[in-house]
C-alpha cells in the first residue's frame, strides 16, 4: 500500500521527470534532429529515467535505507505518469499543432489561392495565430517558421487564442481516449487477457527485488546482459563508424538483396523486399507475441508483395491506394469484433453512469466480462441500442437546428441528473467516472466542431472515426507489443468518399482533412494505447487508485500542452533551422506541411467531386471487410487458426514495412524453443530477449547523450540511426 508520503515523493519524482521530457525532447528531436525519444510506446526519454530509477536511485536507497526504496507500485506510478506526458511531446501531437498553423497563416497570406479557400470555409479566427488573408499582415507566424530578429521578443500574446481554441479540443480528446482507456482495460485485462507483450516486459524491469536485493531478477540474470552488451557494442561499432570511418569498419543490422531482385518479374518487388534493418526491440517483442500474430504481421508483407508483382506484371502499374482501401475494410471489422466483444462491459459501465445501483451490476464480475451479461435479454440490449440511436440523432438535429448551446445543456442536465443516482461498490464508481470521461470527451469533441461551423451529421462521423483510430491502436498494441505501429490517414478519407461532396460544406471539408491528417499521425502515438498501456502497469491497482490515476493523467497532459507547447514556441522563434549536418528550415518542417491534406479537401469541394482513382475503392474496401470478417471469425472459433487480421490492418504501411523482418526471426525463435525446448525453456530465455530491448534502448541513450553532449559544446555531431525515425 502506498502511503500519502510515499504517493508525495513518486508524484514529486514522476512531475520532475515530466518537465524534463518536455523540454529536452523538442530540443532533441527538432533542433538536434538527434533521433525521437518520445514517439514511441517504448519512449526513449522515459526509459531513461526510468532505468536511472531502476539501476542507479532505488540500489543506492537500498543500500542506505530500504525504506527509502521506491515500490513496484510507486515505480508504476511513476511509469504511468512519464509514458502519458511524453506522448503530446511530438508526433502525438506539438510536431504538428504550431507549425501547421503557421505554415498555413503564412501561405494564405502570399497565395490568392489560398486565401480565397480559407475566406470560403470561414474557420474561427481564434484557431490562428495571425489573419487568414491575401497580404495580411502575418508577422507573428513568418517569425515562428524563420526565427525572430534580432531585439524584438517572443509574442507570446498572439498564441492564446490558438491554445485555448484547439486547447479545449485537446481536452476533450483527452477526455475521450483516457475515458476509453479506463472502459476497455478491465476487459482486456480480466476477461479476453489480451497479451499485452510490452506491459510484462515492462513489468519485469519494474518490479520489487527480493529482500536483501538491490537489482529485480532480471538484473541478475546472465542471459540479459549477454544479450543487451552483445546489441550495444553491435550499436557502438556502428557508431564509431561514422564517426570514424577510416578506423572503425562499418558494421550494422541491415540487409540487402537487390541483386537477388534484378530481372523480371522479381524486379516489380516493393522496396521492403529488397533490403531493410533488423531491429532488435522489434525481435524481442515478437518472442513475447501470440503465435499467430507474430506470423501474420510477416505473412502478409509477403503476400502483399506477392500480389503486387503479379499485377505489376500483368495489369500494370500497380496502385498504392489498393492495400489502403482494404485495411480501411479490415479496420472496421476490428472495430465491430472489439465492441461485440467487449458489449457486456459498455453495458455496465454505461449503466453504472445513468441508472446507479439499482440497476449497474452490483456483484457481478469486476470487469463486466462473460458474467456480466449472463442474464441479459435481446430486449434490454435493443432498448439499450435503440435509445442509444435515438438520443445521438436528436442532439445531431438539435445542434444543427437549434444550436450546439442548447444541446450542450441538454447532455450536461442528463450528466447531472445520472450522477446524482447512488453508487457503493469502487469499481461502479470508478467505471462511472470513465464513462463520464468518455461521454463528455465524445459530446465535447463533437460540439467543438459544431462550433467551428462544422456541419452536425459530418462532426458526428469524424468523431465516429477519431474513436475508432483510438479503439483500434490501442487494441494494436495490446495484441502486439510493438512500440512502433500507427494508422495513416486516408482510412478516414475512404468512410467519407462513400458520400457525395456536395453534401459536405467547405467548413466541414477543412475540419475533415485537418483532423484525418492530424489523427492519422496522433496514432503512432495514440493516446488510448498510451493511457492504457500505463494503468496496465499495476495488475493488482484498485479501483479508487484506478479512478484517481485518470483524473491525474489529464492533468498531465493540460500541464504538457502549456509547459512543452511554450518550449516549441521558444525553440521557434530562436532558431531559424536545426543545429546538425543538414540544417532543416522550420525546424519541424514535416509538421508544418500537415494542413495540405484539409486544402486538398477545399480544392475538391470546389471542385465537386472527390478525387477519382484507378481502381473501385468500395470494392476493395469491401474486400477488406469480407477478408478480416473471415479471419477474425476463425480466430475466435479455431484456438489453432494461424492468421489474425492484425497482419491486415499493418501490412503495406511504413510500420509494417519496418518491423516485418525482425518480426520474422522473433517468431522464429518463439517457435524454435517451445518445439524443442517447451515451455520451461521459454520462460527461462525470457531474460535475454528482454536484454535485446534494453541493449537497444541503452544504445539509443549512449548515442543521444553523445549528440547533445557536442552540440551543446558547439561541436559538430552525427546523428546514429539506431532506431527508425
Amino acid at each position: 500500500m502506498i502511503t500519502p508520503s510515499r504517493t508525495t515523493a513518486a508524484a514529486a519524482v514522476a512531475l520532475l521527470g515530466c518537465v524534463l521530457i518536455w523540454v529536452v525532447t523538442p530540443y532533441n528531436n527538432f533542433l538536434l534532429r538527434n533521433g525521437f525519444i518520445s514517439e514511441d510506446y517504448l519512449a526513449h526519454s522515459v526509459m531513461t529515467l526510468l532505468l536511472f530509477l531502476i539501476l542507479v536511485v532505488n540500489p543506492l536507497l537500498r543500500a542506505a535505507r530500504p525504506a527509502w526504496a521506491f515500490s513496484f507500485k510507486q515505480m508504476t506510478f511513476i511509469a504511468a505518469i512519464l509514458f502519458v506526458a511524453c506522448s503530446i511531446t511530438s508526433s502525438g501531437l506539438l510536431r504538428y499543432l504550431p507549425y501547421s498553423l503557421a505554415a498555413q497563416t503564412r501561405d494564405a497570406s502570399e497565395w490568392k489561392e489560398r486565401a480565397d479557400f480559407y475566406e470560403q470555409a470561414d474557420l474561427p479566427p481564434s484557431l490562428f495565430p495571425a489573419e487568414l488573408g491575401y497580404h495580411a499582415d502575418v508577422d507573428v507566424a513568418k517569425y515562428f517558421l524563420v526565427k525572430l530578429p534580432d531585439g524584438e521578443s517572443i509574442p507570446w500574446d498572439a498564441w492564446l487564442g490558438p491554445a485555448l481554441g484547439w486547447g479545449c479540443l485537446f481536452i476533450f480528446f483527452w477526455l475521450l481516449a483516457i475515458g476509453l482507456a479506463g472502459i476497455l482495460l478491465p476487459q482486456w485485462q480480466r476477461n479476453e487477457r489480451m497479451p499485452m507483450p510490452l506491459t510484462h516486459v515492462l513489468q519485469s524491469l519494474l518490479e520489487t527485488p527480493e529482500e536483501g536485493r538491490l537489482f529485480a531478477r532480471v538484473f541478475r540474470n546472465r542471459w540479459f546482459w549477454i544479450a543487451a552488451a552483445a546489441v550495444f557494442a553491435l550499436h557502438l561499432i556502428a557508431g564509431l563508424s561514422i564517426y570514424y570511418p577510416s578506423r572503425v569498419p562499418p558494421l550494422d543490422a541491415r540487409w540487402n538483396l537487390s541483386g537477388l531482385f534484378a530481372e523480371e518479374p522479381l524486379s516489380y518487388m516493393p522496396d521492403y523486399m529488397r533490403s531493410g534493418s533488423i531491429y532488435f526491440t522489434f525481435l524481442g517483442i515478437a518472442y513475447f507475441m501470440a503465435t499467430r500474430v507474430s506470423f501474420s504481421l510477416w505473412f502478409f508483407m509477403l503476400l502483399y508483395a506477392f500480389l503486387t508483382m503479379v499485377w505489376q506484371t500483368y495489369a500494370p502499374p500497380f496502385p498504392t491506394g489498393v492495400p489502403a482501401a482494404q485495411r480501411s475494410g479490415a479496420i472496421l471489422v476490428v472495430t465491430c469484433s472489439i465492441l461485440w466483444l467487449s458489449r457486456a462491459r459498455w453495458l455496465h459501465v454505461f449503466r453504472c453512469l445513468f441508472i446507479g445501483d439499482g440497476r449497474s451490476g452490483t456483484g457481478r464480475q469486476e470487469g463486466g466480462g462473460p458474467g456480466a451479461d449472463a442474464g441479459e435479454s435481446k430486449g434490454t440490449w435493443l432498448r439499450w441500442g435503440l435509445g442509444l440511436a435515438g438520443a445521438t440523432v436528436a442532439l445531431v438535429l438539435v445542434a444543427e437546428y437549434l444550436s450546439v448551446w442548447v444541446a450542450v445543456i441538454l447532455v450536461a442536465a442528463v450528466l447531472a441528473a445520472s450522477l446524482r443516482r447512488p453508487l457503493h461498490s469502487d469499481a461502479d464508481l470508478r467505471d462511472r467516472q470513465f464513462a463520464f470521461m468518455f461521454v463528455v470527451g465524445a459530446f465535447g469533441m463533437f460540439a467543438w466542431h459544431v462550433w467551428g461551423g462544422m456541419q452536425a451529421p459530418w462532426a458526428l462521423l469524424l468523431v465516429v472515426m477519431i474513436f475508432v483510430y483510438q479503439l483500434v491502436i490501442a487494441r494494436l498494441l495490446a495484441e502486439t507489443g510493438l512500440p512502433l505501429m500507427g494508422m495513416y490517414p486516408n482510412h478516414i478519407f475512404h468512410i467519407f468518399q462513400f458520400f457525395p461532396i456536395r453534401l459536405v460544406s467547405a467548413t466541414s471539408a477543412w475540419f475533415i482533412g485537418a483532423q484525418a491528417g492530424w489523427h492519422g499521425l496522433f496514432s503512432r502515438v495514440s493516446m488510448t494505447a498510451m493511457a492504457t498501456q500505463s494503468m496496465s502497469l499495476d495488475d493488482d491497482a484498485e479501483p479508487r487508485y484506478q479512478r484517481r490515476m485518470g483524473r491525474v493523467l489529464l492533468m498531465v497532459l493540460v500541464l504538457g500542452f502549456v509547459v512543452c507547447g511554450a518550449v516549441h514556441l521558444y525553440l521557434s522563434y530562436n532558431h531559424s533551422q536545426s543545429l546538425d549536418r543538414n540544417p532543416e528550415m522550420p525546424i519541424s518542417a514535416f509538421g508544418s506541411s500537415q494542413l495540405y491534406q484539409s486544402l486538398e479537401m477545399l480544392r475538391q469541394h470546389e471542385r465537386g467531386e472527390w478525387d477519382r482513382q484507378p481502381y473501385s475503392r468500395p470494392l476493395h474496401v469491401g474486400l477488406g471487410v469480407a477478408v478480416a470478417g473471415v479471419l477474425q471469425y476463425a480466430c475466435l472459433t479455431m484456438p489453432k487458426w494461424p492468421l489474425h487480421p492484425v497482419g491486415l490492418v499493418l501490412s503495406y504501411t511504413w510500420y509494417g514495412h519496418t518491423v516485418w523482418m525482425s518480426v520474422i526471426f522473433g517468431w522464429l525463435a518463439r517457435v524454435t524453443i517451445l518445439l524443442f525446448g517447451g515451455a520451461r525453456l521459454f520462460r527461462q530465455l525470457r531474460p535475454l530477449f528482454i536484454g535485446l530491448i534494453l541493449g537497444e534502448i541503452m544504445a539509443v541513450i549512449f548515442w543521444g547523450t553523445v549528440s547533445g553532449l557536442l552540440a551543446l559544446s558547439g561541436k559538430p555531431y552525427y546523428v546514429v540511426e539506431v532506431l527508425p525515425f
